[in-house]
């Protein structure tokens, strides 16, 4: 995915389609091809035509290799869906500055499952009910796998929904984890029609935010101010069940929104992005961050104190967090509240952690990237070292 998404970036994704497609013509059983043809599509929005060439290509086989470098250090089994591009950790991302070989093998592949030979595994998956059904068995299946394992809390990813994490941190006084209520549709057209929040819950008030469950990246995200906006909410979004919670202002003296990406690893934060918005629905895309000299400059003085600044402010919250998900890898999107404490969003593996942005525009974000991607390949290489060690006595 990491090469695929450099080649948009670079507009040079018409050629390597061309390329694949030759490939294909020649063979029409290259799994290999037909699954970078699946992935291009599936980058540049094209979802339905992805997933058919995708099913094509895990009808062949059920797992795929990708090296970085020569690929000598590691040999990483990578267990994901092929759902969409939210399913899983971006672990190809992750590893671009490594020599490790990354064998990905999809657990709703059609093809015989087969297992290569690897030195340490990745549970990959993200916290969704599409993947409920393959996260569930696994924890069986992982108190008896053989090999070290990161990410072996298949049980905790499940877990980590909005709902679940106000429970989770209620009582964490650095922690604010907004309420969030899973309602169908029919709650959400009675309160059209004039039924009042506190039948949701007592404490409910405007402004409130909804979107559909197992969304991301702001899709069907909005505020309602007023009962006036559950009706024409209604006509926009088809979805049968929804998250309602409070609408949480994190806006700074000068009314700009910063959502922070954090990332966990082994229980360490690393700061990952910083979105500087003029809106209170802030990503990274629509945030204007390419266009702002002075946004990005406050994303590089967050990303160069994180360690002696933001994390020492927040290491209660912070560790809380780590304790509480107690999954080895995820990342979380957060924001600071103004009376200081850590406004928790969400949490997910499947969070999208890169080093695509262009470097002449972005040269900040390099240092804090290695220093992840660093520490994500350390985590491998320490569990593989502790396996071969504990064998060793």
């Amino acid at each position: 995915m990491a090469a695929l998404a450099r080649s948009l970036i670079a507009g040079d994704n018409a050629a390597i389609w061309d390329g694949l497609c030759a490939r294909v013509e020649a063979d029409a059983a290259d799994a290999d091809a037909l699954f970078d043809m699946a992935m291009l599509l599936r980058l540049t929005g094209k979802l339905d035509e992805s997933m058919t060439l995708q099913t094509a290509a895990l009808r062949l086989t059920s797992w795929f290799t990708c090296r970085h470098a020569l690929g000598e250090a590691l040999q990483v089994l990578v267990l994901v869906t092929g759902a969409d591009v939210m399913a899983n950790a971006p672990i190809d991302f992750l590893c671009e500055d490594t020599d490790l070989t990354l064998h990905f093998l999809h657990l709703d592949a059609s093809a015989p499952m087969e297992i290569p030979p690897h030195d340490v595994t990745f549970v990959a998956l993200g916290q969704s009910e599409a993947n409920r059904p393959f996260l569930e068995p696994l924890a069986g299946v992982l108190e008896t796998w053989e090999g070290p394992i990161m990410n072996g809390q298949p049980l905790r990813v499940l877990a980590m929904t909005r709902d679940a994490a106000h429970d989770l941190f209620r009582a964490c006084p650095g922690v604010l984890a907004p309420a969030n209520v899973r309602v169908p549709r029919g709650v959400i057209e009675a309160m059209a029609q004039g039924q009042d929040l506190s039948g949701v819950r007592d404490d409910f008030a405007y402004p409130m935010v909804i979107r559909p469950l197992d969304t991301h990246g702001g899709k069907g995200l909005e505020r309602i101010d007023t009962a006036d906006g559950w009706r024409s909410y209604l006509d926009r979004s088809p979805e049968p069940a929804f998250f309602l919670a409070p609408f949480v202002d994190y806006s700074d003296a000068r009314g700009w929104y910063r959502k922070l990406r954090i990332t966990f690893i082994d229980g360490q934060p690393f700061a990952t992005h910083m979105a500087v918005s003029d809106h209170w629905l802030a990503h990274y895309i629509s945030a204007g961050m390419l266009q702002s000299a002075e946004k990005r400059a406050l994303e590089a003085a967050w990303m160069a104190g994180f360690d002696q600044d933001f994390a020492v402010r927040h290491a209660d919250a912070l560790a809380a967090i780590a304790e509480g998900f107690g999954v080895d890898y995820f990342s979380i999107d957060c924001a600071e509240t103004p009376d200081g404490r850590l406004l928790l969003f969400e949490a997910d593996v499947a969070s999208i952690v890169h080093a695509l942005d262009p470097i002449e525009v972005f040269p900040y974000k390099r240092a804090a990237m290695s220093k992840l991607f660093a520490a994500f390949s350390a985590a491998l290489h320490r569990r593989v070292e502790t396996a071969r060690s504990r064998d060793a006595a």
